[in-house]
Order: C-alpha cells, then sequence, then structure tokens
C-alpha cells in the first residue's frame, strides 16, 4: 500500500509544482506589461484645454490688439505659452503669461509689421496632466503706403512724380498724365489685400486753359469713381478697393481748341496717393 500512495503521490506534487511554476510566469508577464503609473494618471486626469480670441481681427499697425482666453481646469499660476506665426513662417514664442484664479490671461500688443499673422497658446505638461494647445486665431495687419512706391503691373503716357501742382498747391507725391497725349493709365495687382485708397484727382498746373482732364478709377474691370476737372479742379476721394485684384488709373483728355485726332492738353493728376494693404 505504502508503494503505491507514494506512486499516487508523486504526480499530484509535480502537476502542483508545474502549475506554480505557469502561475508565477503568468504573473512576472502582467507586470512587465503593465503601463507606467504617471501616464496612468496623466490619462485618468485629461490634458490641458485653452482657448484664444482676439479683440480685432483687422486692424492698422500700431493699433492695440488684445489677445486674451481661459485654461482649464482653473488655477491660478498656470503657465501659458503664447505663440504667433507670420505669413509663410513658423511658430515663435510671443510671451509667457500666468492665469489668474479663474484660469483667465490676457496680453496687449501693437504689432508693427503688417501682413496677415496667425496666434495660439500653448499649456504645458505638468504632473499628472498633459499639454494642451488652443485653436489658432488670425489677425490682419494693414499700414497705408504711398502708392507709387507700389510695384506697378502696367502702365502709358503717365509718370511718377514727386512735384505735382494743382490750383497753386504743390503735392510732394503722385501719378501724372503727360500733356502731349490723349489717354494713359497705370495699374496694380493688389491682389485683394488692399481695403481703402485715398488719393486727391484732378487736373494739374500744366493743363492748357481748354483741356479737361477726365479720370477714371477702375477696379477688375468694372469703374468706381469717375469725373471730370478743368484747370484748377480737384477733389479728395476715399474709394473702397476690398477683395479688389486689380486697380487702375485711367485718364483721357479733351480739349475744345483740339482736333479729332488730337485732344490732349490736359495733366491729369492723382497726387499724394495712399492705399490701406496688408502688405
Amino acid at each position: 500500500m505504502r508503494s503505491l500512495t507514494r506512486a499516487l503521490l508523486v504526480p499530484t506534487v509535480l502537476a502542483a509544482v508545474a502549475a506554480g511554476a505557469s502561475l508565477t510566469t503568468g504573473v512576472s508577464a502582467t507586470a512587465a506589461d503593465a503601463p507606467d503609473r504617471s501616464a496612468v494618471a496623466s490619462a485618468r486626469a485629461g490634458k490641458y484645454t485653452a482657448t484664444i480670441k482676439a479683440s480685432r481681427v483687422s486692424l492698422d499697425v500700431g493699433e492695440r490688439l488684445v489677445l486674451s482666453g481661459k485654461v482649464a481646469p482653473a488655477k491660478r499660476g498656470t503657465v501659458v505659452k503664447l505663440q504667433k506665426r507670420l505669413e509663410g513662417r513658423t511658430w515663435v514664442a510671443e510671451a509667457t503669461l500666468r492665469t489668474t484664479a479663474s484660469g483667465a490671461y490676457s496680453y496687449n500688443d501693437r504689432p508693427t509689421t503688417a501682413g496677415k499673422r496667425t496666434y495660439r497658446v500653448v499649456v504645458p505638461a505638468t504632473p499628472g496632466r498633459a499639454k494642451g494647445t488652443s485653436k489658432p486665431v488670425a489677425v490682419t495687419l494693414f499700414r497705408w503706403q504711398d502708392l507709387t512706391l507700389v510695384k506697378s503691373r502696367a502702365g502709358s503716357a503717365t509718370r511718377v512724380t514727386t512735384s505735382i501742382a494743382v490750383n497753386g498747391a504743390t503735392y510732394a507725391r503722385g501719378l501724372a498724365g503727360y500733356t502731349s497725349y490723349d489717354e494713359g493709365f497705370v495699374d496694380w495687382n493688389f491682389a485683394r489685400r488692399c481695403t481703402s485708397l485715398r488719393a486727391r484727382f484732378g487736373n494739374g498746373d500744366e493743363s492748357a486753359d481748354t483741356a479737361t482732364a477726365n479720370i477714371q478709377l477702375v477696379v477688375d474691370g468694372t469703374p468706381v469713381f469717375t469725373d471730370s476737372f478743368g484747370l484748377t479742379e480737384s477733389t479728395v476721394q476715399t474709394i473702397n478697393v476690398t477683395n479688389a485684384f486689380r486697380v487702375a488709373f485711367k485718364w483721357t483728355s479733351s480739349n475744345v481748341t483740339g482736333t479729332p485726332e488730337n485732344q490732349s492738353g490736359a495733366e491729369a493728376v492723382m497726387a499724394v496717393p495712399l492705399v490701406r494693404c496688408s502688405f
């Protein structure tokens, strides 16, 4: 009987040992595959969320711009990294801010460069919470500039000058048609990046007494300003050119003492022309 009992116990013990080995191996594998505790905590806690808004999405260079938003969860002193990206460039640091107890932040700026730009905020990761990034907000900066310094596309019988006289007053810069021609023009590709054009339109003091300057400002083939001026006459106009691709200054001369073949004599002018553009 003893030998039989011993024979029966040996396989049982061996099976138990084998089972124990298998169990130990399984525990070791589970421990090796367990995720990092900090990563689990971070995943449970989530990540920061942030918002950003601009006080204005269109403004002139030098004007005040306020960027503000909130970070959640709200806590006083949370670090917020404000970044900006100029058109065609990469993100760069603009400022480091800290939140109030309500999670709010604010930044005041007076940008000095024309063009389109984008802002966003990044909230760096902290123990137990992942980094958060806001959706970007776009802002366009415009500036008034001398139209005579903007590259023109084409032109005829019209010159850029640094001195134009109209009714005895001299203006520093502008465009003037040659008095020996019946007509002329200059045009520019604004590429939908300008909003306004301001200038004095009229007939210069080099005009013949009997000649009239007939002037048009044409936007994408459609006249948006048309007027005629005798000697000494002029008017200042501010013209909407929002979304204009091509803008043209066109003129003709008419002269009561001329011939059908020759109506020259007027000096059509666009004095001190300024244009508000984002370039």
